[in-house]
């Protein structure tokens, strides 16, 4: 007899599919199993809980009118999905958490640093029917996933006897949770040490994991006690002990997208919520009604010092806070709510019919495989020996790296499920023959997409590209508009120099982005100014090392214009990563920039893959020079970047040569400053430390390898350089090339018939030697000044001890060092041989004085000795120094002028505006 004998076409069976995780845990408590429940409790409705390694798992897909996938990430799936669209089911994705910001402690951190995988959750959001989420912060961030949304926040499911509150002089603070509130807890724990200790009467309970603990190590015993982490009922139990719960919770994306069950579970028991106030809580919770919200560790403080001294406050804030969750939060109150947006969506895509009208039968029939537990209309399918083997399997693999532990549980798996392709594709990473392994899976299930991909990515590595194209060919048939069996293919014809079948294959994968995954909402906390239309936001991808500092001020650059960015770093030896181009264009591609914009043309290969992709799909593409632009290009620099839609350069004596040599138009763009790194000036009440400093370094290492090089390469060109160096150091020139030519001919050397690779080669190591030449002499100059050096160790041979001073982190730290000194010296390198360097901006910026060598440039950003000081040469700057420090009300002056003059003209943001109307770009 069915359990339900209603028939009607309103019955419906959801089903909710999700990871194996813990099922005693409160993640799966609030978020699968309560919500189920509570929905089964509605006429008609039957839920299934599953996870997506079930041996049963598509046969149950198959059959429900509602398929929840909560935070699924896989291939697989896609296939399904589209035979449930094509037969009017319902596939509704559930996010509950912001899986673009997995912090380094969380078990799938690894899975969702890959790119891939984090387009493909978004995709599969897309591709459902609609999505739920977990919390409003998580809506208004991917909401544009899907066009149909809803949230459903974790609720209360159990309401625990209440709580009788005795005149105890003893109060417990308490908190319990898992290890991944290592640093929220870390944030407070001294400060509510110190405190404790000064509070007779205080006593701290924690349920934590070991280092947390460690965090009160210096809390005396009597004054603490532990409990171990445990399932979700030992901690209900543990609420029973404490007064006062504490939720310290650090202002991350990760953070801002968590539940404020925490508060809830307090409430509900009868604890006082002390909760920080971060997104979570601050909507929930009512400061001094149903809680209490702080904003710090010493508002934490403030807070537990009142309750601590009024025990009635105590009982009062609890009985309202637990009032409140009776009567809001409870699960059973809301458990139509879902199913009236399920029945919604699905009238909406079979044109208001009704569906299924034998939904019971169906349930019961599940009801008796092995694993089942049911109450009600409600089953769960607990995992069996076949899962656990699954499981246990990933676990040896991905985490303890143990191959044949793991294979041994794969193989018992499939023994057990013959027929299942699980065993076989998770086996096939720690196979000592995973082509056979695939090979296998895709006989158990010819659909999955993750099997035919793996098996082409096996044959590409040994070599069999006519078996790899294969493969990436079926995955392609078996689901077209997946990107990633383009982006396979691609990466073979690069490595089979087929340009032109590479640019073609990236044209699709730019298709199925484009439609399949659409652009997101302008994100307020990064680009802050108001916007009239979303649609009209400007996005723009930056490339550049990560152990730089410019695109730091470039990202800041392009979000004062009101521009969204991206940064994809793009290292020294990424670029030798076999696929790390069509990554690249993958990211590109994904994120729908309308500018690309190169630092050092980062990112750009020699054969000019990655700028023809770009020019083809309509993407402008600009590479800036903040460097010697010839030391970068390859010798052949028109292949290199002759799809560019711009070259910009740092200095413009670089210009003309850049375009001639290139045939891309090339253009001027000066450096800047970033006002957000620089305060305010320093109060001229306040007497700087130093007279005068320098802050920079020689780069002699880089000068060692540099010569070396030359010297196994080309030793008779070495005699060469030591004159050109000898000849740039004792005077002020910035052109190495007319000396190189001059002195060349000397030494009977034929300058122009050398390579002109090796031309650049040859400048880029004398200017380089005798730029570190020339600062050491220029410092010697000042010694008797008491000139300060704030640089690496390298000075130490040219520096009395005192004068030495360590180097400062250059994002966060360069302020208070210019603002320390009555005059920041500037020391060009010969690389400039026209332009200016940051410093020239940097300095006014943080409203302190330059004293400068000249350039060419220089004039025409500032008024020579009005706004900024010159010196000629060696004995001009002990003169400038002996003036400038003798009279201060000139030099406060030319502060306040170059101060303004910078602001207003020569920041990142006039920079990048600059950039902007240079390609064309509003």
């Amino acid at each position: 007899m069915s359990l339900d004998q209603t028939t009607n076409s309103y019955s419906l069976l959801i089903v909710q599919v999700e990871p194996p995780q813990r099922e005693d845990g409160g993640d799966y408590y609030y978020r699968t199993f309560a919500p189920g429940l509570a929905m089964a409790q509605q006429q008609g409705v039957y839920v299934i809980n599953l996870t997506n390694v079930h041996s049963k798992k598509e046969e149950i897909m198959r059959q429900a009118d509602v398929l929840v996938l909560k935070n699924i990430c896989d291939p697989d799936f896609f296939p399904l999905i589209k035979d449930r669209k094509e037969q009017g089911k319902l596939t509704v994705y559930e996010l509950a958490d912001d899986l673009c910001a997995i912090p380094p402690w969380n078990p799938v951190h690894f899975f969702y640093k890959d790119q891939e995988n984090l387009l493909l959750f978004k995709r599969s959001a897309n591709y459902c029917d609609a999505i739920q989420f977990s919390v409003p912060e998580l809506q208004r961030l991917y909401s544009y996933l899907n066009p149909c949304s809803a949230v459903f926040p974790n609720q209360i499911t159990d309401i625990p006897p209440e709580r009788k509150f005795e005149n105890s002089k003893k109060i417990i603070i308490g908190w319990g949770g898992s290890h991944g509130h290592l640093e929220d807890m870390a944030e407070v724990a001294g400060v509510l040490m110190d405190w404790i200790i000064s509070k007779d009467n205080v006593h701290l309970y924690l349920m934590c994991s070991d280092p947390i603990w460690t965090l009160f190590e210096h809390l005396p015993a009597k004054r603490k006690k532990r409990f171990k982490p445990g399932s979700l009922d030992d901690y209900c139990s543990f609420l029973k002990k404490i007064d006062i719960g504490l939720a310290p919770l650090k202002d991350t994306a990760f953070n801002r997208s968590r539940s404020d069950v925490k508060f809830l579970e307090y409430a509900v028991h009868g604890v006082v919520p002390v909760v920080q106030a971060s997104v979570p809580y601050i909507f929930t919770v009512k400061h001094g009604e149903t809680g209490f919200l702080f904003e710090d560790a010493s508002g934490m403080l403030d807070v537990l010092e009142m309750l601590t001294d009024d025990g009635n406050l105590i009982s009062k804030v609890a009985q309202n806070a637990r009032e409140y969750v009776i009567k809001d939060r409870l699960q059973h109150r809301h458990g139509k709510e879902r199913i009236e947006f399920y029945r919604t969506r699905l009238a909406e895509l079979n044109s208001g019919q009704k569906v299924n009208s034998a939904t019971h039968k169906i349930f019961e029939g599940f009801c008796n495989i092995e694993g089942a537990i049911q109450k009600g209309r409600h089953l769960r399918l607990m995992p069996t020996k076949f899962e656990n083997l699954l499981h246990d399997g990933l676990v040896f693999s991905q985490v303890e790296g143990n191959a044949s532990s793991a294979q041994a549980l794969f193989s018992k798996a499939s023994r057990l499920e013959p027929n299942n392709y699980l065993p076989y594709l998770f086996g096939a990473s720690c196979s000592g023959n995973p082509v056979d392994s695939l090979r296998q899976a895709i006989k158990k299930n010819p659909h999955s997409l993750k099997s035919w991909i793996l098996l082409g990515e096996e044959y590409a590595k040994n070599g069999d590209v006519v078996r790899a194209l294969k493969c990436f060919e079926y995955a392609a048939e078996i689901f077209p508009e997946y990107e990633i069996p383009y982006v396979r293919t691609a990466r073979i014809m690069r490595g089979l120099q087929r340009k032109t079948d590479w640019i073609s294959l990236l044209d699709k994968v730019q298709h199925c982005l484009s439609y399949s995954v659409p652009r997101s909402r302008e994100d307020k906390a990064i680009c802050p100014l108001p916007q009239t239309s979303l649609n009209r936001t400007k996005r723009v991808l930056l490339l550049a090392s990560e152990n730089g500092m410019i695109h730091h001020d470039c990202l800041d650059g392009f979000r004062a214009l009101g521009w969204e960015t991206s940064f994809e770093p793009f290292g020294t030896g990424k670029h030798n990563e076999p696929d790390a181009y069509e990554k690249l264009v993958f990211k590109i591609y994904s994120y729908h920039p309308h500018l690309v914009l190169s630092i050092n043309q980062v990112g750009c290969d020699l054969d000019g893959y990655i700028l023809s992709a770009l020019s083809k799909a309509g993407i402008p593409a600009v590479i800036w020079y903040v460097d010697n632009p010839f030391a970068l290009l390859s010798n052949d620099p028109v292949q290199m970047v002759q799809h560019a839609s711009l070259l910009a350069c740092f200095d413009s004596s670089y210009v003309e040569e850049l375009t001639k040599q290139t045939g891309v138009t090339s253009v001027h763009l000066p450096l800047g400053t970033n006002p957000k790194r620089f305060n305010s000036p320093v109060s001229c009440a306040l007497e700087p430390e130093w007279n005068i400093s320098f802050v920079g370094n020689l780069g002699l290492d880089m000068v060692s390898r540099q010569r070396v090089a030359l010297n196994n390469d080309h030793p008779h060109l070495v005699n060469l350089v030591d004159e050109i160096v000898k000849k740039m150091t004792s005077g002020l020139s910035k052109s190495s090339r007319d000396l190189i030519e001059t002195h060349a001919s000397l030494l009977s050397i034929d300058w122009h018939a050398l390579p002109q690779g090796l031309q650049e080669r040859i400048c880029i190591v004398a200017e380089t030697d005798a730029s570190a030449q020339r600062r050491v002499q220029i410092i010697s100059t000042l010694s008797n000044q008491g000139i300060k050096v704030v640089g690496h160790p390298e000075w130490r041979p040219y520096l009395q001890l005192e004068q030495l001073i360590p180097p400062v982190d250059y994002l966060k730290g360069l302020c208070p060092v210019y603002q320390k000194s009555r005059i920041n010296l500037n020391i060009s390198r010969f690389q400039l041989r026209t332009g200016v360097n940051q410093r020239v901006f940097d300095v006014p910026a943080a409203g302190a004085f330059l004293l400068t060598d000249r350039t060419h440039e220089l004039g025409q950003y500032f008024q020579i000795n009005e706004e900024i000081a010159v010196y000629e040469d060696a004995e001009d700057i002990k003169l400038k120094v002996k003036y400038y420090l003798t009279h201060e009300q000139e030099r406060l002056a030319m502060i306040n002028k170059a101060r303004n003059r910078v602001l207003h003209e020569h920041t990142y943001a006039n920079r990048m505006k600059s950039l902007i109307k240079m390609i064309g770009l509003k």
